[in-house]
C-alpha cells in the first residue's frame, strides 16, 4: 500500500485525493510525523478537503500535539460549515469544551431535515458530551439518547443470539474438554491479552488479529459451522496451529520484547480458546464497576463495532453475558 499510494502521487500529483492515499497508508504503518505533512500537501492541493483535514487532525491528536488539532478541526468547520465530523472529533478530545458560537451552530444544523443519519449522531454525541461537561446532565442525556437510537437503527445486533453464543462457549470449554486439549497449543509466554468491555480503562494497543485467526480457522475446518461451534471439531494440532498464526501475524507489532501486549476489549469471547491455543498467555480482564463500564459505553459513539451498546437493556444485557463468561 505504502508502494502503491507513492506511485499513485507520482502519477496524478494534481489531485488531493492521491495525497490522502499515501498519507492513510503512513498513518497506518506508524509513520505520524510523515503522514501529517502528506496531509498537509494534499491541503495545499486542495484547500478544503475534509478528508484531509480530518486525517491531519486524527495524526496530530495522535503525535499529543492538541492545539494544533484543534485548530485543524476548527479551519475544517470553517471550510465545510455543514461537515459534522470535525465536530464530533473535537468532542471525542474529551478535555475541549466548545464556545457558545460553536453549540448553536450544532444545534442549528441539527435542525436540517437533510441531514444523513450519521450526522445527526455525530452532532448529537457531540452536544451530549458538551452539557455532560457543563453539569446540564438531562440535557447531555437527551442528545446521548439520540445519538443512540438514531445509530441502533443502523446496527444489526441480536441479543438472543448473543446470550445463545455465551451458553454455547460455557458448555464447550468444560474442564474435561480443557483437560483433554490441554498440551495442544504453543507454549510460547510473551503475549499479554487484556480484554474486558470498551471503556473500561484498557487501552494500550488494540489488534485484530486473534479474531482473525479464529474465524479463518472455522473456514477452513472439517466442516462449515459458524464460531464456536466448530471448535469442537478441530483436531488436537489445530490449537498450535491456531496459536502459531496468531503469533506470526502479530509479530510485525513487536520489537523484540519478551512481552507484548494486545489490548482487544471484544477478545473476552475467546478466553476458553486462548486457553488451549497458547496456554501460558497472560490473560488481564480489566473490569470497572458496571455502571461506570456501561454508562462510559452508551455515551460512546463509536467508529465501528460494539453494536450491543445503542441501548441501555441491550447494553446491561451484554454485561451480564460477559459477567458470566
Amino acid at each position: 500500500a505504502f508502494e502503491s499510494s507513492q506511485k499513485v502521487v507520482e502519477l496524478v500529483p494534481e489531485i488531493a485525493e492521491s495525497y490522502i492515499a499515501l498519507a492513510n497508508a503512513q498513518a497506518n504503518a506508524g509513520f505520524h510525523e510523515e503522514a501529517i505533512s502528506t496531509y498537509q500537501q494534499a491541503l495545499a492541493v486542495s484547500p478544503s478537503h475534509p478528508g484531509a483535514f480530518s486525517g491531519l487532525g486524527h495524526r496530530l491528536k495522535t503525535v499529543e500535539r492538541q492545539q494544533e488539532c484543534i485548530d485543524v478541526y476548527r479551519q475544517s468547520i470553517s471550510a465545510n460549515p455543514k461537515n459534522t465530523e470535525p465536530y464530533w472529533s473535537l468532542a471525542n478530545m474529551k478535555t475541549f469544551r466548545f464556545d457558545e458560537a460553536e453549540v448553536s451552530s450544532m444545534e442549528h444544523l441539527l435542525e436540517d431535515d437533510s441531514l444523513e443519519s450519521i450526522d445527526v449522531q455525530q452532532l448529537c454525541n457531540a452536544l451530549g458530551f458538551e452539557f455532560e461537561s457543563r453539569n446540564e446532565y438531562d440535557k447531555a442525556f437527551e442528545y446521548i439518547s439520540r445519538c443512540n437510537h438514531e445509530r441502533r437503527e443502523s446496527e444489526s445486533y441480536d441479543p438472543v443470539t448473543n446470550e445463545t453464543q455465551a451458553d454455547r462457549l460455557i458448555e464447550i470449554f468444560n474442564e474435561d474438554f480443557l483437560a483433554e486439549m490441554q498440551d495442544c497449543g504453543v507454549a510460547d509466554a510473551s503475549p499479554i491479552l487484556i480484554v474486558g468491555l470498551p471503556r473500561s480503562g484498557s487501552t494500550l494497543i488494540e489488534l485484530s488479529d486473534l479474531s482473525y485467526v479464529v474465524q479463518t480457522m472455522g473456514r477452513t475446518g472439517p466442516k462449515s459451522e459458524h464460531f464456536p461451534d466448530f471448535l469442537t471439531s478441530l483436531v488436537p494440532n489445530a490449537w498450535s496451529k491456531m496459536g502459531s498464526q496468531y503469533l506470526e501475524r502479530t509479530e510485525k507489532f513487536r520489537t523484540g520484547a519478551v512481552r507484548f501486549i494486545d489490548k482487544n476489549p471484544n477478545n473476552f469471547t475467546y478466553v476458553g480458546l486462548l486457553q488451549l491455543a497458547l496456554p501460558n498467555a497472560k490473560i488481564i480482564d480489566a473490569r470497572r464497576h458496571p455502571l461506570d463500564s456501561c454508562f462510559g459505553t452508551y455515551k460512546q459513539l463509536f467508529a465501528s463495532g460494539q453494536p450491543f451498546s445503542y441501548d441501555l437493556t441491550e447494553l446491561g444485557e451484554y454485561y451480564l453475558q460477559y459477567e458470566r463468561l
